[in-house]
């Protein structure tokens, strides 16, 4: 996430007040590098949940991750896109889409792993599962949602997704980790 930094350029100025000014001017991208840095938070938070509960892996599920990755190194380049054409809908639909295929591969990954319990710890509830893939199912609807009210307001458009970032930090924040690790080490004492 520290190469988000590079997108910030220093202004070259002449006095104080020149780079008071152009710093001012640039608003749009320091708001662009917030919103970056706290959706691949939460991506990286919610992969990092997702991969607690994987015990091994196979060359598919390494590809699924790798073009995960793939998708969430672009939300740079789709958050700048966006805060400097706010009020443009290919804007906003190409923000989505690349919100649209991080949550889904998420989802896939969290299928692939758990269908048949193939790469997923034995300790690992069912219950944990359906909300990891429901969370991810929810971020993509959530972001089509936001893509179709587009079409209607781009204002309204950006609040749905700056509602549904938000939410997700909440939902990181306050839920609990699961590691697999740990209710295996617990499994054994009790046993």
């Amino acid at each position: 996430m520290t190469l988000l930094v590079l997108n910030l350029s220093v202004p070259v100025v002449t006095s104080d007040a020149e780079l008071f000014n152009k710093l001012l001017a640039m608003w749009p991208k320091f708001l662009a590098y917030v919103i970056s840095f706290v959706v691949l938070g939460v991506m990286w938070s919610f992969h990092h949940r997702l991969l607690d509960v994987v015990r091994k892996s196979d060359g598919w599920f390494l590809w699924m991750n790798i073009c995960f990755f793939m998708v969430v190194a672009f939300v740079p380049f789709t958050t700048q896109l966006l805060s400097e054409y706010r009020h443009s809908k290919a804007a906003i639909v190409i923000y989505g889409i690349d919100s649209i295929a991080s949550f889904m591969l998420l989802y896939g990954q969290c299928w692939y792993a758990s269908a048949g319990r193939r790469l997923i710890d034995e300790c690992v509830e069912a219950k944990s599962i359906r909300e990891l893939k429901v969370t991810f199912a929810g971020g993509a609807l959530a972001s089509l949602v936001a893509i179709a009210f587009s079409f209607v307001s781009t204002n309204i458009s950006i609040f749905i997704f700056a509602v549904v970032h938000a939410a997700f930090v909440v939902f990181v924040v306050t839920r609990g980790t699961f590691d697999a690790r740990d209710a295996q080490a617990g499994a054994k004492q009790d046993a």
